[in-house]
């Protein structure tokens, strides 16, 4: 059988045989770690869920029996162990199998030895003991049950190193220790043990004085930063140094007056002798690169550092972090240049190589070996040990005004030994990663250029008069290249040693997202290269989700989506993303969205091209088209009732579906995610997926027509069309074409509405879908209704209300029902229409239809007003209105026109007026262009009735170009009637537009025929 061996002693680790595989689930990786640390006991599953949530959800029991099967998977055989055990589970582990266990072990036999009187084995016992551990103990796993956890693994591995000084004190191994010490109480300045040992060595070695100082420090400390003294233990031991108590050993004799022995982490003072093994004098060396002195566009990041880093009383450091390419080092660099007269006992550059080509990151050691010798100190005299080193180059530096840069730093860890604690010396970090584990310092965060200033920088790199000849183009370009100045310096170049090529060439290669990496390139630097050195590094499951990423479609995208994609619980996702966020190969604006750079999108799709199987990028793609489809579905319904409805499948992972249970919180996430399911429209299409892109597609229909977005709805319903027709799929044709159909008509091109219903139609026979085929002759009803072909649309809509009933579909009877009682008032019958719109007004409250309910209040409203009943028909259009309001609903013109004609019949003109412009307002940004003719001629008859005729000619005449125009013949025939009623009576137009209006009428057999002949004849 495989070995196992599991590492909770730093992040959780297992070990498989030769392999290492880390659970990619923040809450397998919680399950683990609280079983390993009750090895071989059993843990009750509240225990577990504890360790997962701070606050459980509803499923958290069902889940964490979900974690439990994931987590025997990996680890293969040895998920044998792993056994159900009520009320819970159990691991079982062998000696030697889990590294805490060892430790433990080890710390026993240490205290053995030291009972038997044998202190240097038990040192040498606690060594072993402590060098099984990685790091801070479970340093991801952020539930209070595991935080508490990993503090305590913390403290016995603080209380074991607090022993194995306690034993190395007693074997006068005080030299030794004082590097040691220093260091530790820099990095846990509150530790009284620590600071009472320190104390302890500094005056065995000698050095009493110090010793007092490191009191008083902690002491001051203690004071300023909590407002506590120190401990009775530790003030003791102050008084048992300042009075030499024989009974803490022999000091060392103090130096000699007139040749102080400097205090630890202090150099001498100007002037004073210094210790033969401290080195020469310092040399004050300027080793930084050249400047650049054209920083254009970040005049506010470099008024950051500077201002920063002239503070002359404390020590200061400035990190400066961004993705790769966006000129961290550049801003470093001629920052330190300018701040020379700042700090002129040396500036020393470091590169720390965290993402350097074919070289390992240097460790702090062979950092603080090489800042040494920059500052003087031969190579022979650098200390050996990692301690001794830390306090050399903090002594150095005291009373000393330096600036260091250190360059490509890895993380904080890397970074915290070299920093000095002296006043008057400065630190500036560049990193690609957020050093948020560094205290107290300046953190600026680089972003890409500006639009204008990307121009400005490309137009330097480019030279001469070739960027002003073509600004659009370098527009394009420097858009192209995503506003980084990496990108935009090798775009400059290529071009500059291209004359023949144009900008706008450039732009056009670019363009090509293919080969848009191969492009920006120049010998050794290219985009795809600086981008491989952030990602290269990264553990597996951060690499892993980054290329995932590239199959997530939209601009920016939240965790949920990226959660679904991954088959991750959202918060475990959200710990992957962060540390990418950190590593800057995506970026945060908000909280739970996330945004992928231009050509970070590009070079993660690339890489999981090199990297990932199709089928594996296929099924995460497959994952997110499911969870939007099943989250939109539900989304729209609440805010839009669906004409015909797709049935939705099980839920894959309901814990991921946002909460649209509100009207508002519905409409809020469409809002949100309408460019990112529009891009899924076109990636589902691009990657075959060909059912998954219609019916996507299809179930945000209603939403489009609710707020109109007919540009969304046409574009990618034409590219549903194209996977339905690729793959065969009738059903999935004939729905798409009566969508695009209802497009037409919503725009008021009814010859192509007509021609796509009609072929859907005739799918939806020769498949046998009757629901389809009700849904189509309503809608073919509704676009010959539009043009005033009643006798048409009445034929169309018996048909569906026939087949609606007979499919007992409540709603599709009322959509029906509604369209035929418009036909049928327009043929001037207009109680039939109110009766029919009486009974679709039911059929709507029946299935809790909001938006139906409101529109056949509208339509009832103006049916009343034709019969004088105004003020009942007032009451149904304000409850119309706010209906419309509370649905979100933006076809609100047809309600605002009807409460306009109430309010000019009733005498308030005024009121009337006011109508009218908000309804015209409403069917422009609509663009309802149809709807916008029937309401000008509207506006003009409250006009003709109490304006000036001019004003009314002027909107008849508008209301009849839009009527041509959209094809809207019953419109065109009220314009025709209201323009002859607007010109004076000598005028030879007058008769013209009145024959015009009644052959209109005539035609669609509309009871206005009457009126209008009446008065022509006399």
């Amino acid at each position: 059988m495989v070995r196992v061996r599991y590492g909770v002693l730093g992040p959780l680790e297992v070990g498989l045989g030769t392999e290492r595989v880390r659970p990619r689930s923040r809450r397998q990786r919680a399950v683990l770690s609280l079983l390993l640390l009750n090895a071989n006991r059993v843990v009750p599953i509240d225990e577990l869920i504890a360790a997962c949530w701070e606050q459980p959800p509803a499923t958290a029991r069902e889940q964490t029996h979900g974690v439990v099967f994931r987590l025997r998977g990996l680890l293969g055989e040895a998920g044998a162990a792993l056994r159900t055990a009520p009320p819970g589970y159990l691991l079982e582990v062998a000696p030697d199998e889990l590294d805490l266990e060892v430790f433990e072990r080890l710390l026993g036999i240490a205290r053995a030895h030291d009972a038997a009187g044998n202190p240097a084995a038990a040192s040498d016992r606690i060594h072993e003991a402590l060098d099984l551990w990685r790091g801070p103990a479970l340093p991801d796993l952020d539930a209070p049950r595991m935080v508490a956890e990993a503090g305590r693994l913390d403290e016995l591995r603080f209380q074991a190193l607090t022993s194995r000084i306690e034993l190395d004190l007693r074997l006068g191994r005080e030299q030794r220790l004082v590097p040691e010490l220093t260091a530790l109480v820099a990095e846990h300045p509150y530790r009284e043990d620590l600071r009472g040992q320190l104390m302890l060595a500094l005056y065995r070695t000698g050095r009493q004085t110090e010793a007092l100082a490191v009191y008083r420090e902690g002491r001051q400390l203690l004071h300023d930063e909590i407002g506590v003294e120190p401990g009775e233990e530790l003030r003791a031991l102050e008084q048992s140094v300042l009075n030499r108590d024989p009974a803490l050993g022999t000091p060392e004799p103090e130096p000699a007056a007139g040749n102080p022995k400097p205090a630890a982490g202090q150099e001498p003072v100007a002037g004073s002798p210094k210790p033969a093994d401290d080195g020469p004098e310092p040399v004050y060396r300027n080793d930084l690169p050249p400047d650049v002195h054209d920083l254009t566009g970040r005049d506010a990041d470099l008024a950051l550092v500077l201002a920063a880093t002239r503070t002359a009383d404390q020590p200061v450091v400035v990190t400066v972090d961004g993705m790769g390419g966006v000129g961290k080092t550049t801003l470093a660099v001629h920052a330190a240049h300018r701040l020379a007269g700042d700090y002129p006992d040396g500036r020393i550059f470091l590169d720390l190589r965290a993402h350097s080509v074919g070289q390992e990151p240097l460790d702090p050691r062979q950092a603080l070996g090489a800042l040494l010798r920059a500052d003087g100190v031969p190579a022979e005299l650098v200390p050996d040990q990692f301690e001794e080193r830390v306090a050399r180059w903090r002594a150095r530096l005291a009373g000393r005004r330096l600036l260091l840069v250190l360059d490509n730093a890895a993380s904080a860890a890397q970074v915290r030994p070299l920093l000095t604690t002296a006043p008057g010396c400065a630190t500036i970090v560049t990193s690609r990663r957020r050093l948020t584990g560094l205290d107290r310092v300046t953190s600026i965060c680089l972003e890409e250029l500006s639009p204008d200033a990307a121009a400005t920088l490309f137009s330097t790199v480019l030279g001469g008069d070739r960027a002003a000849a073509e600004p659009v183009a370098v527009a394009d370009v420097v858009r192209l290249c995503g506003y980084l100045p990496l990108a935009i310096q090798l775009a400059g170049a290529r071009l500059r040693h291209r004359p023949s090529w144009t900008v706008e060439h450039l732009a056009s290669r670019l363009s090509d997202r293919h080969r848009r990496l191969t492009e920006l390139s120049a010998e050794d630097r290219s985009v795809a290269s600086a981008l491989a050195l952030s990602y290269e590094p990264l553990p597996d499951a951060e690499r892993w989700l980054f290329r995932l990423l590239a199959v997530v479609p939209g601009d920016d995208f939240h965790r949920r989506t990226i959660a679904a994609a991954a088959d991750l619980d959202g918060d475990d996702a959200e710990d992957l993303l962060q540390r990418l966020v950190d590593a800057h190969l995506v970026e945060q604006r908000v909280p739970d969205r996330y945004h992928l750079h231009d050509l970070t999108r590009q070079f993660a799709r690339e890489t999981a091209e090199r990297e990932d199987s199709a089928a594996d990028r296929t099924a995460a793609l497959d994952r997110v088209l499911d969870h939007l489809f099943t989250a939109a579905m539900p989304a729209v319904d609440r805010v839009a009732p669906l004409r015909h409805r797709i049935a939705v499948e099980s839920v894959r992972r309901p814990d991921l579906l946002p909460d649209t249970a509100s009207a508002g919180a519905a409409r809020t996430w469409l809002e949100t995610e309408r460019a990112t399911i529009a891009d899924a429209v076109r990636m589902a299409h691009e990657y075959g997926r060909d059912t998954r892109c219609w019916r996507l597609a299809q179930a945000m229909s209603p939403f489009y027509m609710l707020r109109s977005y007919f540009d969304d709805w046409a574009a990618t319903h034409d590219t549903a069309l194209a996977a339905a027709r690729r793959s065969g799929d009738r059903l999935g044709e004939a729905i798409t074409l009566a969508e695009l159909g209802t497009v037409g008509w919503v725009t008021a091109r009814y010859a192509e509405a007509t021609e796509l219903c009609e072929r859907a139609l005739a799918i939806h026979r020769d498949i046998g879908n009757v629901n389809g085929q009700a849904a189509t002759l309503r809608l073919l009803g509704s676009i010959s209704q539009r043009q005033g072909r009643y006798a048409d649309a009445l034929r169309h809509l018996d048909g569906s209300i026939a087949l609606a009933r007979e499919l007992s579909d409540r709603r599709m009877e009322a959509n029906a029902l509604s369209s035929a009682a418009i036909a049928h008032f327009r043929s001037g019958r207009a109680e039939t229409a109110a009766e029919l719109f009486r009974s679709a007004l039911d059929r709507y409250q029946e299935v809790d239809d909001p938006g139906g309910v409101a529109a056949t209040l509208t339509n009832l409203g103006y049916v009343l007003i034709q019969a004088g009943r105004c003020r009942e028909a007032r009451g149904h259009l304000e409850r119309s209105l706010v209906l419309r309001d509370t649905v979100g609903d933006s076809h609100t013109g047809q309600t605002l026109t009807n409460l306009a004609i109430v309010h000019r019949t009733l005498g308030n003109p005024r009121r009337a007026l006011e109508y009218h412009d908000r309804a015209l307002e409403s069917f422009r940004l609509c663009g309802d262009r149809s709807g916008e003719s029937e309401a000008l001629n509207d506006l003009a008859d409250t006009l003709a009735a109490v304006g000036p005729d001019g004003q009314a000619h002027r909107h008849y005449r508008e209301a009849l170009e839009l009527a041509v125009d959209t094809g809207n013949s019953f419109q065109q025939a009220r314009a025709h009637e209201g323009l002859a009623r607007s010109i004076n009576d000598d005028s030879p137009f007058r008769d013209e537009h009145r024959r015009r209006a009644l052959a209109i009428y005539t035609q669609l057999g509309a009871p206005d025929a009457e009126r209008v002949r009446y008065k022509t004849v006399t």
